[in-house]
């Protein structure tokens, strides 16, 4: 039985993205051309649709996400503030992990990630150890990140969801 509970969330925002698709508009009726079937005749069988063909992998990996952790202080940064944004409200203010949901920092980075990334959504600027501290931790979640981003780009095209059903079906 499967049950809005037993679905990842990645399948629960495929299948809203789907819902808010906005559905393709019904073609008019056309002239019968002489030698067509008349209507209300029997139609001969058509091919299924075909499924949709993707030729890469359209979102980033891990491993891409992974490189430009470790070159770009920007994107390191970008990331730190997403897995801060993924520890719950109760992880953030505790500098903790409490809840054992997959999101967000381990108990073994909860400190140090939300210190600095506190301090960097304040607006001030990490300094060099700060950012080495920053790539060390950060790296180490290319698999959150990959998601959050694959959901940001699903959200953003709409038709991403079925190149990322090819990819995550269950």
């Amino acid at each position: 039985m499967n049950t809005n509970s037993d679905r990842s969330p990645l399948s629960a925002a495929l299948s809203s993205v789907r819902a808010l698709a906005p559905a393709s508009e019904p073609t008019p009726p056309t002239q019968a051309s002489p030698g067509s079937t008349p209507p209300g005749s029997a139609k001969p069988a058509s091919a299924p649709a075909p499924k949709p063909t993707v030729k890469a992998y359209p979102f980033r990996s891990k491993k891409q996400i992974v490189a430009l952790i470790a070159t770009d202080d920007g994107f390191a940064c970008e990331c730190l503030g997403i897995m801060y944004a993924r520890q719950t409200a109760y992880e953030q203010e505790a500098k903790t992990t409490l809840n054992r949901n997959h999101r967000g920092f381990m108990s073994s980075h909860a400190v140090n990630g939300t210190t600095l990334a506190k301090k960097f959504l304040a607006g001030e600027v990490l300094s060099e150890e700060e950012l080495a501290k920053t790539r060390a931790i950060v790296s180490r979640y290319g698999r959150q990140l990959a998601e959050h981003y694959r959901l940001e780009d699903i959200a953003a095209k709409p038709e991403l969801a079925d190149a990322a059903a090819i990819f995550f079906s269950n």
